[in-house]
């Protein structure tokens, strides 16, 4: 195998270095003052993207609040469906309590009635019985 030997420098490779090497560094000199300046328009243009982002951000709070406050009245509903539910069970049991006085106040007018009506006529009866037995015995 043969060994490689690099050239030997000749004195336009070492003109040529020192001139890349400023090339180099003129370019960094001119990058660095413009990345501040990039740095400042990617700032500007993150702003100008975020701007919308809050509407959005702040439109998707909204909707969550509002979503909140309908679980809540779900939850303040349901509880006024067990409300309404417990009133309509009483009244249901309030109504039936009320039929059945009424049937019973019903049946406590006619046993007086009736009484009444076995007591003339048990009357009745022993008064003709006894104008009977009188005109029998007369």
């Amino acid at each position: 195998m043969r060994k490689r030997f690099a050239p030997a420098p000749t004195p336009g490779d070492a003109e040529r270095e020192e001139r890349a090497e400023r090339e180099e560094r003129e370019e960094r000199e001119r990058a660095a003052p413009r990345a501040p300046q990039l740095q400042a328009q990617l700032q500007a243009q993150l702003q100008a993207q975020a701007a919308p982002s809050r509407g959005y951000l702040d439109a998707v709070r909204e909707v969550e609040a509002i979503g909140r406050s309908l679980d809540t009245l779900g939850e303040l509903f349901a509880a006024q469906a067990e409300q309404v539910a417990f009133v309509e069970q009483a009244a249901h049991a309030a109504r039936e309590d009320v039929q059945s006085g009424n049937r019973e106040l019903e049946q406590a007018a006619l046993r007086p009635h009736a009484l009444r009506d076995a007591a003339v006529a048990l009357i009745l009866a022993m008064a003709a019985a006894l104008v009977f037995l009188d005109w029998q015995f007369a």
